[in-house]
This record gives structure tokens, C-alpha cells and sequence, in this order.
């Protein structure tokens, strides 16, 4: 996989807010972007497709934020990763 770009979502400031909400600090997120920039497929993010969108386009893809239950949502275009939403790992 080549590497990622990962676009900030269009309202950062309420995203973090989000983020916050759950207990997750923007320092905590900043660094999981660095390494998915780095390397998406480390074992800690466990980045990955949302298989009910495998025939859409654009594709949400998804990765880990917490070891809890927390991940990031987005869609990815090419070698783009635009962040959408902060999501629990077990909604539909």
C-alpha cells in the first residue's frame, strides 16, 4: 500500500471537541495520523474497509484511535485518507 495523506476534517474544531467528549486528546490523534502517514499497516491501527461500501467509490475506510472502541472514519481516494467522523468501533 503506498503511503497516506490524511486530510484534517472540514470542522476540525468540533471534531477535536468530539474527540475530547470521549476522552481522547488531539495529542493522542495527531500521533495515530503520523503513523498511518508512516505506515498504514501497522498492527495498531488496524486500518481497514468497511466492507459494506467495497463496490462504492469512494470506500469508507476506518482506523483505531484507542484500544477501546474508538476509530476514525473516512474515505479514501488514491493515496488521500479524508477524516470524516469519530465513530464507536461497533456501530453499524
Amino acid at each position: 500500500m503506498q503511503p497516506i495523506k490524511v486530510i484534517r476534517p472540514n470542522q476540525y474544531d468540533n471534531f477535536i471537541a468530539e474527540l475530547k467528549r470521549v476522552n481522547i486528546t488531539e495529542k493522542i490523534y495527531l500521533n495515530k495520523v503520523r503513523l498511518l502517514e508512516r505506515d498504514s499497516k501497522h498492527p495498531s491501527l488496524n486500518f481497514e474497509l468497511m466492507q459494506s461500501t467495497k463496490d462504492l467509490f469512494p470506500q469508507t475506510w476506518s482506523f483505531r484511535i484507542n484500544r477501546t472502541k474508538w476509530r476514525v472514519l473516512g474515505y479514501k481516494i488514491g493515496s488521500e485518507f479524508q477524516v470524516t467522523r469519530l465513530t464507536n468501533h461497533y456501530d453499524d
